[in-house]
């Protein structure tokens, strides 16, 4: 039987969704990866969103903080060894296929082979 891999979803779009406004900074994205990687973790999933929805917008006094997804992995793969980075996932629409493949490229190669990409079209109409 092979082994189950297991993940950490980090909040890199998910303030006022999922967590309240405001849940976590960027920084905190490192150091819930870090420590999963200690407790054993595979890989850790980030979420690419540039806006919210207006129920959200209607429902907490401050913006939800949306992170670049990943700038954020970059730094998660500065500060770990063998953690998995992930985009769950990446808009296209948001990026010139040229520049988002030159990124992805680039990142791999900083993270020595632990990228894994997962790509959209995304959700929210108001993006």
């Amino acid at each position: 039987m092979e082994k189950i891999n297991f993940g950490v979803g980090i909040p890199t779009g998910t303030e006022g969704l999922m967590y309240p406004v405001p849940f976590a900074s960027a920084r905190d994205n490192i150091l819930i990866s870090t420590k999963a990687e200690e407790l054993g973790y595979d890989s850790v999933w980030g979420n690419d969103h540039v806006s919210t929805q207006d129920y959200v917008r209607n429902e907490f006094s401050r913006p939800p903080s949306y992170y670049a997804p990943l700038l954020v992995l970059a730094s998660i793969a500065e500060n770990t060894t063998k953690l998995r980075v992930a985009t769950a996932l990446l808009v296209t629409a948001f990026r010139h296929p040229v520049l988002m493949a030159k990124e992805l490229a680039t990142l791999d190669r900083l993270t020595n082979g632990r990228l894994i990409v997962g790509v959209g079209l995304g959700a929210y109409r108001e993006e």
